[in-house]
């Protein structure tokens, strides 16, 4: 149905020219079309309703019952489209602005936790910072010794991925197979399934038999 522009009032410039005034035009042209449909449809009901109370209903007429009941539910079927689109603008407005905020509020949330993470990552790798310098030349055998052991303590603490593991092994397999010691490819991967952990507990602390040694040197 086309937009009809009301029929100018003029008790209603004023406030209409304040209004437009105050409101973006898109708001005004809204309003400005309700006001229109909704006094016309009151002007329907005050002439059905003058054309009914007017003469007895002994006396009514088609011609003169019908026009301004075809009137009268025009200007409600616009009225209630207008208000039906209004209510529909509305409703949009609101669900993209609800959506918009818990969108903001959820990237925010998770740059927050993922900045957060990558500080307790940061923490974690400057806390295993090596504690100890390398040796001198001159000083002993035995801090040299030390300082290896704890280098070799700390590499293995950092974490290697599943899938790093996986490329060592495949790539030591194949040097492995290049060479022709099936031996040795076999043991690599019985000690891959079993695990780093179960092949350092089986084996010995390779520091505390050098320590056990020297002291058994030393007593004898």
């Amino acid at each position: 149905m086309p937009n009809v522009p009301p029929q100018p009032i003029p008790f209603l410039d004023p406030l209409l020219a304040y209004i437009s005034s105050s409101l973006p035009p898109p708001v005004y042209n809204a309003l400005l079309i309700l006001i229109g449909h909704g006094l016309a449809f009151f002007g329907a009901l005050i002439g059905l309703g003058s054309a009914l109370i007017s003469s007895k209903p002994s006396d009514w007429d088609a011609q003169k019952i019908v026009p301004p009941l075809i009137t009268l539910l025009a200007a409600y079927l616009a009225l209630a489209s207008a208000v039906r689109t209004a209510t529909w603008f509305i409703r949009t407005t609101t669900w993209l602005i609800k959506w918009g905020i818990i969108t903001a509020a959820a990237s925010a949330a998770a740059a927050w936790l993922f900045a957060e993470g990558q500080d307790a990552t940061g923490t974690t790798r400057s806390s295993r910072q090596r504690t100890k310098q390398r040796p001198q030349a001159w000083e002993s055998f035995d801090q040299h010794w030390e300082w290896q052991f704890e280098e070799q303590q700390w590499n293995s603490a950092d974490t290697i991925s599943p899938s790093q593991h996986v490329q060592r092994f495949v790539a030591n397999a194949l040097g492995r197979a290049r060479e022709g010691n099936w031996l040795s490819i076999a043991r690599s991967a019985v000690e891959s399934l079993s695990g780093p952990g179960e092949t350092a507990a089986a084996g010995s602390d390779p520091h505390e038999d050098h320590v056990n040694s020297r002291e058994g040197e030393r007593a004898q």
